[in-house]
């Protein structure tokens, strides 16, 4: 069936999750809002108050 994939059906094949993968989501979940404020603000500005 899989291409070299061993997956139990339990999960016993699960890796731990990391602090460091914990800080690298909050972080890239933090810059993308972030990033979502400035480009909402940025077509405010240049778009929709030239009308």
């Amino acid at each position: 069936m899989g291409a070299g994939h061993d997956v139990t059906p339990d999960g016993e094949a699960v890796e731990p999750w990391t602090s460091i993968e914990t800080k690298l989501v909050m972080w890239s979940v933090i810059a993308g809002v972030v990033a979502l404020i400035v480009l909402a603000t940025l077509v405010n500005i240049f778009l929709l108050r030239g009308h």
